[in-house]
């Protein structure tokens, strides 16, 4: 009940469907309740997740980088991007 009131508040636009959908998916021995250990399994965040993200963070950095270094005007990057189209 917290956890549905929660999402309600959050006005993430889920109806009352989606979110039975989404405590079903959560609630994995089916008792109704969302235990702190189902919700963590659901939503922790493993080593995989963190290292994807600083890989993801390195590289959106350079291409920063380069687009600084290479593109002096927006023209410039739409002319880049249309020769791998």
């Amino acid at each position: 009940m917290e956890l549905r009131n929660a999402i309600r508040k959050l006005g993430v636009g889920l109806t009352s469907r989606d979110i039975d959908q989404l405590m079903a998916k959560i609630d994995t021995n089916s008792d109704g309740r969302i235990d702190y250990r189902e919700f963590m399994k659901k939503f922790k965040t493993t080593t995989l997740d963190e290292r994807m993200q600083q890989r993801s963070a390195v590289k959106m950095a350079r291409l920063k980088q380069l687009m600084s270094l290479h593109m002096t005007s927006p023209n410039d990057a739409f002319r880049f991007v249309s020769q791998f189209l």
